[in-house]
């Protein structure tokens, strides 16, 4: 059995909104996409919004800067499920939402990184890598 860490995580996530990203193209199989999204991204901003809670509490308590590290990349998991439900909601307007997340895609060709995803040209950075520190190797809001 793998064991799950924040890169793993994330990579299965990026995979799996690729994924989402193709069946939006699709008339029809996009409202279930889309509908699958805006779940997968409601349920993806209250996990972050609780678990960056709880991080940011626990940095309160003890003041170790990892704890609000964390609390910063899980932070940034509830703005990538909030940008999830976005899309998802015009993935599941057919036609119309078809046409534009495939120009979007196409035409911008960007997509919001998870903060331990390699990040290619295909990536925008949901954060200010001018205001920030490394973790890991990977940059996070300061």
């Amino acid at each position: 059995m793998t064991s799950i860490t924040y890169k793993n995580l994330d990579t299965r996530l990026a995979n799996f909104e690729e994924t989402l990203n193709t069946l939006g193209y699709i008339p029809i199989v996009s409202t279930a996409s889309g509908s699958v999204r805006i779940v997968y991204g409601s349920l993806e901003t209250v996990a972050g919004n609780v678990s960056c809670v709880y991080k940011g509490c626990q940095y309160f308590i003890t003041g170790n800067r990892e704890h609000r590290n964390q609390a910063a990349a899980h932070y940034l998991y509830a703005v990538h499920g909030a940008l999830n439900v976005q899309r998802g909601i015009v993935e599941f307007v057919p036609i119309i939402g078809n046409t534009v997340v495939f120009l979007y895609d196409k035409a911008a060709r960007l997509r919001a990184n998870y903060t331990y995803e390699q990040i290619s040209p295909k990536t925008l950075p949901i954060f200010d890598p001018s205001k920030s520190e490394t973790l890991y190797g990977r940059t996070l809001i300061s």
